[in-house]
């Protein structure tokens, strides 16, 4: 969970470090335009008053004071297309310059920050593998059952630092190529149920923030796995309906299988079976609400949303 924290907050600072960016390009925009715009302004003031002074002392004939006047003007034009021209040259030198080091900030950062998913990626891997290898030595069934339980959680935990790497905004994930990916892991570890057990796959183009996609990951594993483990007993086969759809900001899972099921909902009390109270947990962390029914199989509808 520390893991989780520490990445959320490295996306925070990288949206942070965007909006500063963008606010201080508005400001140096907003500076740079009245500073040219001041000193044209300052230009122009001079250059009447001075122009006017010198050539009433000069040129006293009217008709060739209002002649030198119209020269006056299109010098001035003259004079002031040349000044805004190097004004604006050196202003907007001066921005690609920024821009350019801002843009090289922040590609280091998004560097940083994909190497460092990468070998959080790596390093989740690496644990599984040490599980794996513990549970090759493990003689008791609860421990094998255990030790296979934490690999599918930490595994889709990976997954989600995984396609974070991959992504280009390193803050959401798409769910439609992360659950069957997810699931085709789950399989494997039932690979002897796995054969006999359909997934079916109705997913919307719905995208989770960081934030949401871990506990999503994990509430998913566990509940994927509950009906490999307890909804087809023996050589029973059956399948598993995943649908997912997202209205506006609002996200709902359906998880659905028509195996045995479970009639007495009292089974479901937290710590007694399927992991329940796991579940629970994780909805409120995704700050949902969920309804599940055990008539003709089983069933999750959890409610939550998208983002925040």
């Amino acid at each position: 969970m520390e893991i989780c924290l520490r990445f959320v907050s490295d996306n925070i600072i990288v949206a942070v470090l965007n909006t500063d960016n963008e606010i201080f390009m508005v400001n140096r925009k907003l500076t740079g335009a009245l500073k040219i715009s001041l000193i044209y302004f300052l230009a122009g003031c001079v250059w009447i008053f001075s122009s006017d002074a010198i050539l009433e002392i000069f040129i006293p004939d009217m008709e060739k004071y209002a002649a030198f006047q119209t020269y006056k003007g299109w010098i001035f034009i003259l004079v002031s297309a040349i000044l805004l021209f190097f004004l604006l040259y050196k202003e907007l030198t001066k921005r690609d310059i920024i821009e350019s080091d801002l843009n090289k900030n922040l590609h280091e950062k998004r560097v940083l920050l994909n190497e460092v998913h990468h070998r959080v990626n790596n390093n989740l891997n690496s644990i599984i593998s040490l599980l794996y290898l513990e549970n090759s030595k493990a003689e008791s069934p609860d421990s094998k059952e255990i030790i296979e339980t934490l690999s599918g959680r930490i595994y889709s935990m990976s997954l989600v630092h995984e396609h974070l790497y991959k992504s280009a905004d390193f803050k959401s994930i798409s769910l439609k190529d992360y659950i069957p990916i997810l699931v085709s892991h789950i399989k494997e570890v039932y690979n002897s149920n796995g054969d006999r057990i359909k997934v079916d796959y109705n997913i919307g183009d719905t995208v989770l923030d960081i934030t949401k996609a871990i506990p999503f990951g994990i509430l998913l594993n566990e509940i994927i796995n509950n009906s490999f483990k307890h909804a087809f007993p023996g050589s029973m086969e059956g399948s598993i309906t995943i649908n997912v759809k997202q209205d506006n900001s609002i996200c709902q899972l359906s998880v659905c299988d028509d195996g045995i099921g479970v009639p007495d909902m009292m089974e479901l009390i937290p710590g007694k079976r399927h992991g329940i109270e796991l579940i629970n947990l994780l909805v409120k962390q995704l700050s949902g609400e969920i309804s599940t029914t055990g008539i003709n199989g089983f069933r999750y509808i959890i409610i939550f949303p998208a983002a925040g």
